[in-house]
């Protein structure tokens, strides 16, 4: 069987740096290694962490009718990006994939990268001002861009922040064999100016070389950015949207091995959250780690029995979603794993992390989210997908909206590896159980 360019994307943990571009090839081919089975189960234990049990809901994004068809974004994709600007939702790039029907009535598929962006508006739909709540028609569509100015090429794994009113876009990799001259690890930065819908190339470029799989989280300022990919050892990079320029802010304590495909988010101003990924030498990751973004220091999240058999924690996984639900918990979703003979498996678990920052401990807790009820409206299980905050959609006030201490996550696209890319979108209600 042939081996397409995107399960070389999933399944390759080596990562280029300038000096090995020529190895680039090959170490992409290289499977990723497994773990020793225990890291792959989970079991029960007692936290001493104070237990603030969430409640979770999927909600497909039309189902609140049964005549309306969701707006998606077209064609389907994986592996994009996404950001919030103006409380609405964009989405950028990705790899995607269209059935091709050939002479024969043959369907192919193909999967190719790809340079364009979505935005999620909100949209009135009152028909005039008497107008009460209506629950059959949906308040968002996604709008095709027009991008004007420097229009990144396309990409797929890359990262983006928004800084000081402007969306930043860092490196990426481009795999396309007609574009480029093969794999190609972006290094270049562009802003986007949503009033103007134009993108500038930055002069400055990624420090140290090409990077892809890597992550960026907005700091506090609102005008930094901090940057965590395979190269990290003993400090990360932060990009400075006034300067235009990169440092590296040294760090200590416990932290992550090198990985790329991990998964961060900020817990309040003062705590960086990162999970999972995969080393260097491939091997997948489920460890939990907090950098405290005052004195800079790493901490490996202790879980109380945290000895990989006895500990209630998520399977190891590469590309998962994570988003912060408040101060000191977070919400977990899928991702990929490895498993031997089988191959990169797809998970649709969703979990909680609580958090004591002063304690460094935490628990995980796997949420039922109900799918036995109603399997058709349950995500299958996907990686390389996006999971943002968003506001409680107005076709769902009426029947899902309980008011306060809910969060509302929205779901997008990612893909089954060999399977299937997703072309659709749920919404996850997150609300404390009472």
């Amino acid at each position: 069987m042939k081996v397409s360019s995107y399960f070389i994307f999933i399944t390759s943990i080596i990562f280029c740096t300038l000096d090995a571009m020529s190895k680039q090839v090959e170490s992409f081919l290289q499977p990723p290694k497994m773990k020793e089975p225990s890291h792959l189960l989970a079991s029960t234990s007692t936290s001493n962490v104070p237990f603030q049990n969430l409640h979770a809901q999927w909600i497909p994004i039309n189902s609140s009718s049964d005549n309306t068809q969701p707006n998606l974004t077209k064609p389907s994709r994986s592996g994009h990006v996404s950001f919030t600007m103006n409380d609405n939702l964009f989405i950028f790039g990705g790899y995607a994939e269209v059935e091709e029907i050939g002479s024969n009535g043959d369907v192919t598929l193909k999967r190719f990268p790809i340079n364009d962006l979505w935005e999620r508006k909100k949209v009135d739909i009152r028909k005039n001002d008497n107008d009460s709540d209506k629950n059959d028609i949906c308040d968002h569509i996604w709008e095709l861009v027009e991008q004007q100015g420097d229009v990144p090429e396309e990409r797929l794994v890359s990262a983006a922040s928004v800084l000081d009113g402007r969306a930043y876009l860092f490196g990426g990799w481009n795999p396309n064999q007609q574009q480029s001259d093969g794999n190609v690890i972006l290094d270049t930065i562009h802003s986007y100016d949503s009033e103007t819908k134009t993108w500038t190339k930055l002069e400055c470029t990624i420090p140290d070389g090409p990077t892809s799989r890597h992550i960026t989280i907005p700091l506090p300022s609102q005008t930094k950015a901090l940057l965590h990919n395979h190269r990290c050892d003993g400090f990360v990079y932060i990009f400075d949207s006034k300067s235009q320029s990169f440092s590296k802010q040294k760090t200590t304590g416990t932290p992550p091995s090198s990985r790329g495909l991990h998964a961060a988010c900020v817990l309040g101003n003062s705590h960086l959250l990162l999970f999972g990924g995969a080393d260097k030498s491939g091997f997948m990751s489920n460890e939990t780690f907090l950098l405290d973004l005052n004195t800079w220091i790493w901490s490996k999240l202790d879980l109380d029995d945290d000895d990989d058999n006895c500990a209630n924690i998520p399977n190891v996984r590469a590309a998962p979603c994570l988003v912060s639900f408040d101060e000191s918990r977070a919400i977990l979703y899928g991702g990929a794993q490895a498993v031997e003979n089988v191959g990169l498996v797809p998970l649709d678990d969703v979990w909680a992390l609580y958090i004591d920052k002063v304690t460094n401990k935490g628990k995980w807790e796997l949420l039922n989210t109900g799918r036995e009820l109603n399997d058709d409206e349950y995500p299958p299980g996907r990686n390389a997908a996006t999971m943002d905050e968003i506001s409680v959609p107005f076709s769902f006030k009426e029947k899902y909206d309980r008011g306060n201490g809910e969060k509302w996550f929205l779901l997008y696209g990612g893909w089954a590896p060999f399977r299937k890319t997703w072309n659709d979108a749920f919404v996850l209600k997150v609300r404390n159980e009472q």
